[in-house]
This record gives C-alpha cells, structure tokens and sequence, in this order.
C-alpha cells in the first residue's frame, strides 16, 4: 500500500478513531512515515497473553476481533469481541 492510498484510507475512517479524530490531513501525512497496516487472517492469532514482545497499538478497520484470556487451569474463554 503506497502513501496515497494510506493517506485516503486514514481520511475515511479517522472519524471512528479517537487518536486520529481532530488529526488535520497534515499531521496524518507526517504519521504515515510510522505506521504499518497489516490485514490478518481469520482466526489468526494477532498476538498472545503475556506476550511482551508487541509494541505496537493496533486499530481495527474493518472486520473484528476477539480477546481470549487463559486462567491458571489452562481454560480460554474469549472476553470480548472488538468491531
């Protein structure tokens, strides 16, 4: 994805954002330069519990998420699902 389509895409949906929300096209341009989109696979695993590894902040454009925890008796439930 080039710099232009980035630049577009962010404009679409940065009302849905907190972060991007009151972000002029300016400043969107300066942020492109650190940001990275990346497009998962259903059921793919993002990330895991404990994993301190990911420094990254992640916002979710279309499709969903789902948060699973594992207790200490090893059971996954999922939390919640993020739209």
């Amino acid at each position: 994805m080039n710099k232009d389509e980035i630049l577009k895409q962010l404009t679409e949906v940065k009302d849905k954002i907190i972060f991007f929300k009151d972000l002029t096209e300016f400043q969107i341009k300066i942020l492109i330069d650190e940001i990275v989109f990346a497009k998962f696979n259903k059921n793919e695993t993002i990330f895991k519990q404990n994993d301190s590894k990911n420094q990254f902040i992640y916002y979710i454009l279309s499709g969903s998420v789902k948060v699973n925890v594992t207790d200490k008796f090893g059971v996954t439930k999922t939390i919640t699902t993020l739209l």
